[in-house]
């Protein structure tokens, strides 16, 4: 994922759920990417912050999250 010439940052978290999250973010002047990992799964990509967003609620396990889920303080026609 590096190489894009912004700043990486790796950070190591655990749930409270038990799962350890691997993320590596590369931000740029307009966006951020980069990639997570949940316990010992192999690494997704990510694109923007709230692909970031999305894919840590996944890693968190909380209900409803996933695509095409409604973003919490959105209304349903922001999220699409």
């Amino acid at each position: 994922m590096r190489g894009g010439g912004g700043q990486v940052t790796v950070l190591e978290v655990s749930t409270s759920r038990g799962r350890r999250v691997i993320v590596d973010i590369e931000r740029t002047a307009t966006t951020i990417s980069g990639q997570i990992a949940v316990s010992d799964g192999a690494p997704v990509d990510f694109f923007g912050w709230l692909d970031l967003i999305d894919r840590l609620e996944r890693a968190a396990g909380l209900p409803g999250a996933g695509p095409g889920a409604p973003r919490a303080g959105l209304h349903p026609s922001e999220t699409e």
